[in-house]
């Protein structure tokens, strides 16, 4: 009769739920293991601070896209002219009125062109994703207030670091600047707000994303990071939140 499913055709559809289940398990069980290989775990002599040691704010911040850290701008200037880092005393001095200063890393297509989900373009993503878009750059914004009034609707989580794992933090913000003529190359305004982009020699890939540079930068603070949770700014402040935050 119309209507009625017939005992073959319940067998087949029997048979599509349990290898959809198997695979979704499958690919959930690699994601796991992923995971797990790539995991570094916490720097304990760096995190997190010990109790009663002095201690550094800063903020990871998760636009929906692009991830991000944001940091005091006068604790990296300083950074800057103790350790002779000419990338954060440029960034220091050009964002000096400003308190904190949010600094993220990526494709530079990705980056101009695609700021959100509803933006993006495939042509662009795919060149990115396979490190064939070229050149990546740093998108560095001069915050005048809270990040959390600055950035209302995205998800910022805040971190406390040590004095030690805030410099480790900065020189390796510093290491992906490229330099001419003794000073970071300066590409002009940015996408939003008082900001610049300036040229990064970094590559970026599927294995290098902008979250990847975060969770990296995080990781010389001497946070817990992994490379597979990393590859998207959720799955990057997931991890942060349950690995990192006491």
């Amino acid at each position: 009769m119309r209507g009625r499913v017939r005992h073959g055709d319940r067998r087949i559809l029997a048979s599509l739920v349990r290898g959809t289940v198997f695979i979704a398990a499958a690919l959930a069980l690699a994601f796991a293991v992923a995971a797990l290989a790539t995991a570094r775990s916490a720097v304990p002599d760096l995190y997190p601070p010990a109790p009663g040691a002095p201690t550094i704010m800063v903020h990871v911040v998760n636009h929906g896209l692009h991830s991000a850290i944001i940091v005091p701008v006068d604790r990296l200037r300083q950074i800057g002219y103790q350790e002779d880092r000419q990338p954060l005393i440029t960034v220091g001095e050009r964002f000096y009125a400003s308190p904190w200063v949010e600094i993220g890393w990526g494709d530079e297509g990705f980056y101009r062109y695609v700021p959100t989900w509803w933006e993006i373009d495939w042509g662009i993503a795919i060149a990115a994703i396979t490190g064939t878009g070229g050149s990546s750059v740093f998108h560095v914004v001069g915050l005048p207030d809270d990040p959390a009034r600055v950035f209302p609707a995205s998800d910022i989580l805040t971190l406390s670091l040590s004095e030690a794992g805030f410099s480790r933090l900065a020189n390796a913000v510093a290491e992906g600047f490229m330099i001419h003529g003794g000073a970071p190359v300066d590409l002009g305004v940015g996408i939003y707000g008082d900001s610049n982009f300036y040229r990064s020699d970094l590559a970026y890939s599927a294995l290098m994303t902008c979250n990847h540079w975060t969770a990296d930068v995080l990781h010389a603070a001497g946070l817990p990071a992994s490379a597979v949770t990393a590859t998207l700014p959720a799955g990057l402040m997931a991890e942060l939140r349950w690995r990192a935050v006491p």
